[in-house]
């Protein structure tokens, strides 16, 4: 058995113990709270310096290369703005067209011994036109439409290889001489040329020059009668056009238009096959 003299030198040794790892934990914490308090002077004595530097130093070493860089930034945005704006107003607002062939050569019939060509009131084949997209179809204005009807007129606006003669995006370019309501027949004149006349809706007359009267009071010029028309020139020929009077008008189909080339006599308008016009066919109207 163990002695009383073994008994008490375990009993000192383990309160030995006891007081060492106290004391060693009492250091410890005491350490790490030295630790923590040196922590935070170096910090106040960072933020101090920090607040030494003299006033608007960091501002000059950084003011120039953000400076640059918000320029760029706005440059770069205006040139994405006005290309955007630019690919908007080509497929929606405005475009452009050249003409192919001579069916809006006007061509003066009132006076045959000395007929000739108005440049201010003909387009000639290769002649580029721009046009408004976004215009409201009226009486005498030279209208761009789809031969066709269209599926879409934005896959019609790139599909370049399909928009010449012969595809289904075909473009025309014609005089709008009645639009949709409108009744109109032939008068002969006494010299025996054939012009065109409309009836509104509203029941006013007009004959289909009136655009080329419009042109010579604007320009002060004698008014020339234009758009009559020869029968023995008329290698087209009246169409669905013949036989028609006031009493046996040609109506108009609701949302469309009636148009014919100032060139009557080579013209494929709707006096033949082309028939009315769909609104939903126009491409655009000439500026």
């Amino acid at each position: 058995m163990q002695s009383d003299n073994d008994k008490q030198l375990d009993k000192l040794s383990d309160e030995a113990d006891s007081v060492e790892k106290a004391s060693c934990e009492e250091r410890c914490e005491q350490r790490e709270t030295e630790i923590s308090h040196e922590n935070a002077v170096i910090s106040e004595n960072a933020s101090d310096v920090q607040n030494d530097v003299p006033a608007g130093t960091e501002q000059i070493q950084q003011t120039p290369r953000s400076r640059f860089g918000r320029v760029l930034d706005i440059v770069l945005w205006v040139l994405v703005a006005v290309l955007a704006l630019a690919v908007i107003l080509r497929a929606f607002v405005f475009g452009k067209i050249t003409i192919s062939g001579e069916s809006m050569t006007a061509f003066y019939y009132n006076d045959l011994s000395s007929a000739g060509y108005d440049p201010k009131l003909t387009y000639h084949s290769g002649d580029v036109v721009h046009v408004n997209k976004t215009a409201k179809p009226q009486r005498g204005d030279v209208a761009v439409f789809y031969k066709f009807r269209v599926d879409s007129k934005l896959k019609a606006l790139f599909a370049r290889s399909e928009s010449g003669i012969g595809g289904k995006y075909e473009k025309l370019i014609k005089r709008i001489v009645a639009l949709g309501g409108d009744k109109i027949w032939l008068e002969q004149k006494e010299n025996g040329n054939y012009r065109l006349v409309i009836q509104t809706p509203q029941g006013e007359i007009l004959y289909e020059d009136h655009y080329g009267k419009k042109h010579a009071a604007e320009e002060g010029e004698q008014v020339l009668d234009v758009q009559a028309f020869d029968l023995s020139v008329m290698g087209v020929g009246l169409g669905r056009l013949a036989y028609t009077s006031q009493e046996y008008p040609y109506v108009v189909k609701e949302g469309c238009f009636f148009a014919m080339g100032d060139n009557r006599s080579d013209s494929a308008d709707s006096r033949g096959d082309l028939g009315d016009v769909s609104l939903d066919q126009m491409y655009g109207v000439v500026i």
